[in-house]
């Protein structure tokens, strides 16, 4: 009897085996486009924000270093201009450095020591006053629209005056507690005032030796970012200077004709807030609101209002777009969600650096499209990142 191989049956055998012992391999049907697009998208939008939680998260360790790195080059960019004139009068780069820098340092401490001095001055009779205030706004509940009883808007008085004596001595405790926190200020503004004044006499040597670090196609292109990122944060530190001051100097005036107390701790408090947009203006027009209805009354707190939003008009309209210009430009939609992510991840602080943050990058990814549109000849070197007199929109 003679066997077959496998390789020798002939077609009429497998033609005549059962259907069913036939297997066709199964294919699967293809996945929609949309899916696997999203799924592409997914991982790596999931990426990217592992990367950011990463950066966030070591950004927060180094809080100590990072911020007066940051608040150093806000601070140099202040500098820069009288350190300038005085070049030009002859004074020596150092020595005109060395001389702005403790003139600004020197004012600075004043103005805290002059505004504590101040504040507290007047602790006692804002206490009294506030006190008197809380009788007045409870007479107003009693005699006026709303008509309740008596007993109980004491009731209401009575708890809001036992919870803030309650919570006085945790306060007290937490002020005490705050010994690290108050040694971390001072070490952070000495190291800004050191950075500064080295950002100001070697800054561009500095830019230039991180530059040369890149391969040389890169050169330009980093060149490029740096310069812009630098006159973003010179517009927004001057800038917002220059806001802050005009918002506390309106502020001032309004205050005092309106007859409010605590108008130079209220005045400072508005040329601070001006480095938080738009919320900065409504938080210290709020508080002068709430001392105005305490010492005037109802009229006086409404005229503040109005006084507030007077001013966060002209800020938006006039002011900012004058001292800001296009280097700053950013959508108040864009702002308000940089300033509330800022203030989530980092508090007051994340809040302050929020703004100039965002506008930087903003600032930056447009040069870095400008870019590859166009690129820079490989033989452009860097502009002068410390020039005052650059000008910004050629």
């Amino acid at each position: 009897m003679t066997s077959c191989r496998p390789e020798e049956i002939a077609p009429s055998q497998v033609a005549d085996e059962p259907a069913h012992d036939r297997r066709v391999p199964a294919v699967e049907p293809p996945l929609p486009a949309w899916l696997v697009l999203g799924a592409a998208a997914a991982w790596r939008l999931l990426t990217i924000a592992l990367v950011l939680a990463l950066i966030v998260l070591l950004a927060s360790r180094l809080r100590v270093v990072l911020l007066p790195v940051f608040f150093a080059v806000l601070l140099a960019t202040l500098i820069v201009p009288p350190v300038k004139w005085l070049e030009r009068h002859g004074v020596p780069h150092r020595l005109a450095a060395w001389c702005v820098l403790s003139v600004t340092a020197t004012l600075t401490v004043l103005l805290v020591t002059l505004l504590s001095t101040a504040l507290i001055d007047e602790a006692g009779a804002l206490r009294s006053t506030l006190a008197g205030g809380v009788d007045r706004i409870a007479r107003w509940f009693v005699d006026g629209p709303l008509h309740l009883q008596q007993s109980q808007v004491d009731g209401y008085v009575s708890q809001i005056r036992a919870e803030f004596r309650a919570n006085g001595s945790r306060l007290l405790h937490g002020a005490v507690n705050t010994a690290p926190l108050a040694i971390e200020v001072s070490v952070g503004a000495l190291l800004t005032v050191v950075l500064a004044f080295f950002f100001v006499h070697d800054g561009e040597r500095i830019v230039k030796a991180g530059i040369d670090l890149a391969p040389p196609g890169r050169r330009p292109l980093l060149g490029e970012l740096a310069r812009r990122v630098w006159l973003t944060l010179t517009s927004y530190g001057r800038g917002t200077v220059a806001n802050g001051a005009v918002n506390a100097a309106l502020m001032a005036l309004g205050l005092t004709l309106i007859g409010v107390p605590l108008v130079v701790p209220i005045a400072a408090l508005t040329l601070l807030g001006g480095f938080v947009p738009v919320l900065g203006a409504f938080a210290s027009g709020g508080i002068a609101a709430v001392i105005a209805l305490a010492e005037n009354g109802p009229r006086a707190a409404l005229l503040v209002v109005v006084l507030t939003t007077v001013i966060h008009t002209v800020e938006g309209y006039l002011v900012g777009p004058l001292v800001l210009g296009r280097a700053v430009h950013l959508n108040p939609l864009a702002v308000l969600f940089a300033v509330a992510v800022g203030s989530t991840v980092a508090g007051v602080m994340g809040a302050i650096i929020a703004v100039p943050l965002t506008a930087a990058a903003v600032s930056a990814l447009a040069a870095f499209r400008e870019h590859s549109r166009t690129p820079v000849s490989s033989g452009h070197s860097p502009p002068s990142l410390t020039d005052g007199t650059t000008d910004i929109y050629g």
